[in-house]
């Protein structure tokens, strides 16, 4: 039997995108094979996704994940990840994003195994983060198996020599029983804009929320919902309470059951800077809501056919693209049925199934 370890950084009380993907694999894979989840989580650490039983979640941190590490808590991460694979057989590692990989890589040195690298963003985030692209961690990719990245236009974004190990494997959208009704108002008489991430400065939502502040006094019946938790939560708070607009605009924490906000929605907005595959924007389209995004975001703009699903924009046309899709009904409707013919093709079934040659049928 084979052995599937899947690695990432956490998947601790967050509703992200990526953590939602490596749950839905590790569920997937633990009935065809061994699943170990290694993440570098402590100890107390919960997944907000539901794990099967079936799945082996093991814990290997010493620190705060995503904050600073010392050499030597680098060290023993490293040594309890070593040993816990020195004990697999018949093993693929799947590290989710190369960010990681050094500390699996060295781990894994002397080991018999396959390691595929799981890209998470477009590498455009790059220009958006102090960090540096040419860092070990990017270099590994030369040394690992295969790589996967979520859109073919991103392979061009990788050297030469690491292109022709690179396949396209998109995120999972499941299809809808039942659509958002853009044309009618929810049961408390309003229309309402969603918009679903994390608060932080990737995902922009101060644009959203300043661009809404503009219009907001010429369409009174319209209301703006933000799902996240994040580092911004308390200056965008602050934002809206100046903006006095706390009885307009919502901040939420996210939720299992999401779907009743898609469902009450009528317009998705997106103005993230950079992504890989934006989940909730793929999810809002599956329900048929027309979406706004930045033209400049990958991601975004592979899944946004501008007039087409929704509109893509520059930052300074944000407030109008919200203003001209609020006052038409009928374009709402037009965009939402294209979107969802459109997101089809990202098939929960389908994206299984090239998971399933990379990893089983190897």
């Amino acid at each position: 039997m084979k052995t599937l370890v899947f690695a990432t950084i956490s998947i601790s009380k967050v509703a992200g995108g990526v953590e939602k993907n490596i749950v839905l694999l590790a569920n997937f894979f633990s009935n065809k094979s061994k699943v170990i989840l290694i993440t570098l989580d402590n100890d107390h650490a919960n997944s907000f996704f539901k794990l099967s039983k079936n799945v082996i979640w093991l814990k290997v941190g010493n620190s705060k994940p995503h904050e600073k590490i010392s050499f030597t808590q680098r060290a023993l991460q490293i040594f309890k990840i070593r040993k816990i694979l020195s004990s697999q057989e018949n093993l693929t590692l799947v590290c989710f994003h190369h960010g990681i990989l050094i500390r699996f890589y060295l781990a894994s040195l002397g080991i018999k195994k396959r390691i595929i690298c799981s890209e998470r963003n477009s590498l455009s985030f790059y220009k958006h983060i102090k960090a540096n692209r040419l860092s070990l961690n990017f270099f590994l990719l030369t040394f690992v198996d295969q790589v996967t990245v979520q859109f073919k236009s991103y392979i061009k974004q990788y050297p030469l020599w690491i292109r022709p190990k690179i396949i396209e494997i998109n995120n999972p959208v499941s299809p809808q029983n039942e659509c958002a009704k853009i044309n009618l108002p929810d049961t408390k008489k309003r229309f309402n804009i969603l918009c679903v991430g994390r608060l932080c400065e990737q995902k922009n939502q101060k644009l959203l929320i300043e661009a809404f502040a503009h219009i907001s006094n010429q369409f009174t019946d319209w209301d703006l919902y933000i799902l996240g938790e994040g580092p911004l939560y308390k200056s965008l708070l602050d934002l809206i309470k100046k903006l006095k607009l706390e009885s307009r605009i919502f901040l939420r924490k996210p939720v299992k059951n999401i779907r009743k906000y898609y469902l009450k929605s009528h317009i998705f907005s997106m103005p993230s800077l950079w992504e890989g595959f934006p989940n909730a924007l793929a999810e809002a389209m599956s329900f048929g809501i027309p979406a706004i995004g930045l033209k400049s975001c990958d991601g975004v703009n592979n899944l946004i056919s501008h007039n087409k699903t929704g509109f893509l924009c520059n930052t300074e046309d944000f407030e109008n693209a919200l203003k001209i899709m609020i006052q038409s009904t009928q374009l709402r409707k037009k965009l939402g049925a294209n979107s969802i013919e459109m997101i089809r093709k990202f098939n929960e079934h389908d994206v299984l199934k090239k998971w399933e040659a990379l990893l089983i049928n190897d």
